[in-house]
């Protein structure tokens, strides 16, 4: 970012260089990114349960419940 503002590398006109200025000029962008990192930290055992062949619906209902209930009711678990 710092290259294309002294102007010693040209100005990518790309979607992808975009988004990453945008980004980099957004003051809150670490907390964003800190909130979406605990969010994944907290479902990541839940996802890593279901990624199986094995059938797994019939536990569904009661996994989300109970993650919703723990990650509401009790914070550090």
């Amino acid at each position: 970012m710092t290259s294309v503002e002294k102007g010693k590398v040209a100005n990518p006109q790309n979607k992808s260089f975009s988004v990453v200025a945008a980004s980099c000029g957004d003051a809150l962008f670490e907390v964003k990114t800190n909130i979406l990192l605990s969010i994944a930290n907290a479902v990541a055992h839940f996802l890593n349960q279901y990624q199986t062949d094995m059938p797994m619906l019939p536990f569904l209902a009661q996994d989300t419940v109970c993650l919703t209930l723990c990650s509401i009711c009790w914070k550090d678990l």
